[in-house]
């Protein structure tokens, strides 16, 4: 069973990523699904509700945008800012050791398949 949180922004405007003009003018909307930290065993799912911005500086070569939302979103992230950090956190601390174990399991498990054949 998981949990599911459904949010949008409430900013009237957002900044171009490209050239950082401030923009209201919509452009469109769209549903965008951030996998989050578990709580209490139960697995997260943001729905986050963003617009789609039309830049205002037309020097700019960024059309539009989509707005991030700050210490949530990315671009092109599929997991929240939190989540991210705590799978480098583990990363660091493992540094490499669950992947060496399995490596090692599996070089076992072929030596004695060929020399058992």
């Amino acid at each position: 069973m998981s949990v599911t949180l459904s949010v949008r922004s409430s900013a009237p405007v957002a900044a171009c990523s490209g050239c950082g003009a401030r923009s209201s003018r919509v452009h469109g909307r769209y549903r965008r699904s951030l996998a989050d930290s578990s709580v209490a065993g139960r697995g997260v799912m943001v729905v986050v509700r963003v617009r789609g911005f039309k830049c205002v500086n037309d020097a700019c070569l960024q059309t539009t945008f989509c707005e991030q939302v700050a210490g949530l979103t990315s671009l092109f992230a599929r997991r929240t800012s939190a989540l991210t950090k705590a799978l480098a956190s583990i990363a660091l601390a493992l540094a490499g050791r669950a992947g060496s174990r399995l490596a090692a399991q599996l070089a076992c498990r072929a030596a004695v398949t060929c020399s058992s054949s």
